[in-house]
């Protein structure tokens, strides 16, 4: 190896799986402790010794591990650095260790979070006490990747057929429609065609700040052509423009009913497009006990919400 002793470029995991491999010396008891696999541990010790240029441990076939004594200087390195992100990240309010390996990460979008997920939080908490997990936004339709631990709500493309890390479980299919506010149709009348929204305001939940969203525009082009579209992008700040008369909204029929938007059905005749929305899992997490008691939790948020609003899931669960 050439030594290069590039720490900056350290990850968090591979900090806390070297601490880790010193602490216990048994590869067994790191993959036990942060609910990994042996492959996934061993490729991130061989990611790091490239990055710092030096072999750091010797590792048997029966799990025990000793430090390489002559390169312990470069793993004191690597523990100090352990200790400046816990003093970092403890300043944030967060800890760099939930984002890593044996903790899970759920990744939604703002809409599903409220409708579906929120409301039920206190029950696998009860359950489950000793899962450490946490939320985050995200726009579904990105595809961004992801971490091992992560469950992440997204859309999937034709190409993503091919990626065999993942494994897709089918969340549910949106039928989406237009709504409009009481003081929409006061503002502009009655809507019964797209022609009659001549002149008014589309808005769009959407980080992007240009005007035309691809994917959008192919599947929809005749709405881009009739009226002004606006990007929104914030605390729900759409529901509340879409309330107040300031422009109509795409939306599906469970968002609106388990959101409680003040907004009813126009052009009742048009076809907004459907939404299919997966939870996507790395192959190897999905195995994991961890895995199996988020999705299941998951889905039976789904279930019990869409049957609050008389509606049944559209896509079969099998539990794990």
């Amino acid at each position: 190896m050439t030594q290069n002793n590039r720490f900056s470029n350290i990850s968090a995991s591979e900090i806390l799986m070297a601490t880790a491999l010193d602490e216990l010396r048994d590869t067994n008891k790191v993959c036990e402790r942060y609910d990994v696999k042996k492959p996934t541990l061993l490729t991130t010790l061989r990611r790091l010794e490239e990055k710092v240029g030096a072999r750091l441990f010797d590792v048997y076939k029966n799990g025990q591990v000793d430090v390489i004594e002559d390169n312990r200087h470069i793993l004191e390195n690597i523990k100090d650095l352990s200790e400046h992100f816990d003093r970092f990240y403890g300043n944030l309010g967060f800890h760099y260790k939930t984002e890593i390996n044996g903790n899970i990460h759920l990744s939604t979008t703002q809409t599903l979070l409220e409708a579906f997920f929120l409301p039920h939080f206190d029950t696998i908490i009860r359950r489950h006490p000793e899962l450490n997990f946490f939320i985050s936004q995200t726009e579904s339709m990105d595809n961004p990747n992801q971490g091992f631990d992560e469950i992440l709500f997204c859309g999937m493309r034709e190409e993503d057929m091919e990626d065999k890390r993942y494994v897709y479980f089918p969340f549910h299919c949106f039928q989406q429609r237009l709504w409009a506010s009481k003081k929409f149709l006061a503002r502009y009348g009655p809507i019964h065609t797209l022609e009659d929204l001549e002149g008014s305001t589309m808005l769009l939940f959407s980080k992007r700040s240009f005007r035309h969203l691809p994917g959008i525009t192919q599947t929809n082009p005749e709405l881009f052509e009739t009226f002004t579209v606006v990007n929104v992008h914030g605390a729900r700040a759409i529901d509340v423009l879409a309330e107040e008369g300031v422009g109509f909204m795409r939306a599906s029929r469970e968002t609106v009913a388990l959101c409680d938007l003040k907004v009813q059905p126009i052009v009742p005749s048009y076809d907004a497009g459907d939404i299919d929305l997966y939870a996507r899992v790395r192959r190897e997490f999905m195995y994991t006990n961890k895995a199996a008691i988020m999705l299941n939790w998951i889905f039976e948020c789904r279930d019990k919400q869409l049957a609050k609003i008389n509606m049944k899931p559209n896509c079969p669960y099998v539990p794990l």
